[in-house]
């Protein structure tokens, strides 16, 4: 049977984060103070959060927010992504626009 492990994350200051967990939090300049958040993960989760802390030598708050971070951030990216391809989708290059960009990469390269 799997156990799951509740984490209690202490106060932590962190700049540059925008995603705030927690009840409170209270703005200084660019600095957000996070409040305590608890959270139920499986054990086997929270042995690989231990073991990424102590190989980075940070707290375990420090990398939840660098994990929660890195998600969004890799979020807002696939959605760029998603509407640039769907703009191609909507509007392909045509053929003979391919055709001169090639020949003109060609022509730039041969001069080095």
């Amino acid at each position: 049977m799997a156990f799951a492990r509740q984490l209690y994350l202490l106060p932590l200051t962190v700049t540059g984060i925008s995603v705030i967990l927690g009840m409170k939090s209270i703005i200084l300049s660019e600095d957000i103070i996070n409040t305590r958040l608890t959270i139920s993960i499986p054990e086997s989760l929270f042995a690989k959060l231990e073991r990424e802390k102590k190989k980075r030598r940070i707290s375990r708050s420090d990398l939840l927010c660098r994990m929660i971070d890195f998600f969004f951030r890799m979020e807002k990216k696939s959605a760029e992504d998603e509407r640039y391809q769907a703009g191609y989708r909507k509007t392909p290059e045509k053929i003979r626009e391919i055709e001169a960009l090639e020949k003109l990469q060609s022509t730039v390269m041969d001069e080095f």
